[in-house]
């Protein structure tokens, strides 16, 4: 196995574990040590193989998965929202929240229910009996089917 195949799957292993375990403590020594890398090596390789260190990679994900539960738990406060996204302080998970989007996370949460207002209304109102499911049939009024078969 080439070193490139190597580091390749020894990262791919890293950003499982850092996708499982998201909301914990991810330090980049217990995670150079998972991959039998000395930390400054480890380091080298993975920001090489993503663009960006470890710490930056980690907060993004971190804010990715907050933006996702802002816009799908309205009624959760953003205190609870930062905890289980691994934050370990609300004003850290708040000042990164900005720096990042340029907005509140109350406020990126505002514009984007004022954004899908409409769909949802829409959604709530119409109750399951009523909904329109045709648009998960096909449109498509010609299909071209290819069988094969084996020649004895």
């Amino acid at each position: 196995m080439s070193d490139y195949a190597k580091y390749t799957k020894q990262v791919n292993m890293v950003l499982d574990y850092i996708n499982a375990h998201i909301n914990e403590d991810l330090d980049i020594k217990s995670l150079a040590q998972n991959t039998y890398l000395s930390t400054y090596h480890f380091h080298r390789i993975f920001t090489a193989a993503m663009g960006k260190s470890l710490a930056k990679y980690v907060m993004r994900r971190r804010l990715e998965l907050a933006t996702i539960q802002l816009r799908n738990d309205v009624e959760k406060p953003i205190m609870n929202i930062a905890f289980e996204c691994g934050f370990n302080s609300v004003n850290v998970f708040c000042r990164n929240f900005k720096k990042h989007f340029g907005m509140t996370a109350e406020a990126y949460r505002s514009k984007w229910l004022q954004e899908n207002s409409k769909k949802r209304t829409l959604e709530h109102i119409m109750s399951p009996q009523s909904r329109s499911y045709s648009h998960y049939f096909c449109t498509q009024k010609t299909f071209k089917i290819v069988t094969m078969f084996a020649s004895d």
